[in-house]
């Protein structure tokens, strides 16, 4: 599966925030990128029960990777697969009496966020300077 980090609150919280962050985040300091740990912090400690899955499994897209340029990098991290992925997790969430989740998504993550709302996954969505998403996606 994927590696997911779960800012610590208590696990019996009935509100949950999915972060979906964007593949640059990765440039500088991988999935222990300290901006999003910092973040999935603070609202964990507002009392929401946070989780910030790693939907690219270690595969963070490298600019300087020319011989993988974006659209080859997202052929294998579409967010089509972060939607699927997504999915399966809320749904192992709600075996675990989570009753309200919201998502934010950051770039790639409002892809996702999007879709997931447009199928009433979840509650409230966030898109922060979202890519791909189109106003057919928002008139969803």
């Amino acid at each position: 599966g994927n590696s997911i980090s779960i800012a610590p609150v208590l696990i019996a919280s009935l509100a949950l925030l999915i972060l979906l962050f964007n593949p640059f985040n990765f440039l500088f300091s991988g999935f222990e990128a300290p901006n999003l740990r910092k973040l999935a912090d603070k609202v964990a400690a507002a009392g929401y029960y946070v989780v910030v899955p790693d939907y690219f499994h270690g595969d963070p897209y490298n600019p300087d990777n020319s011989a993988r340029p974006i659209p080859v990098w997202l052929k294998d991290h579409g967010a089509d697969k972060g939607f699927e992925a997504s999915k399966s997790l809320i749904e192992e969430l709600k075996t675990k009496g989570v009753s309200a989740i919201g998502a934010v998504g950051f770039c790639w993550g409002a892809k996702v966020v999007v879709e997931l709302a447009k199928v009433r996954l979840i509650q409230g969505a966030v898109l922060l300077h979202p890519s791909f998403v189109t106003l057919d996606d928002i008139k969803g």
